[in-house]
């Protein structure tokens, strides 16, 4: 793959990390304070799961 589309790529997947993001804090905002955490350890370990591919794209 060219770098342009890994460029292109990547900015996809952040996209699409940004908005589910988006949509799990304000979902989250009206949950009670177990579930917000419950749901942000989640969404830290889904953020590092997607940095750990992304990184081992780059290799």
């Amino acid at each position: 793959m060219s770098h342009r589309g890994e460029t292109m790529r990547a900015a996809a997947i952040g996209m699409v990390a940004g908005m589910a993001a988006g949509a799990m804090g304000s979902w989250v905002a009206s949950e009670n304070k177990k579930e917000i955490k419950k749901m942000m350890k989640k969404a830290e370990k889904g953020a590092m799961r997607a940095l750990d591919q992304l990184e081992s794209m780059r290799r």
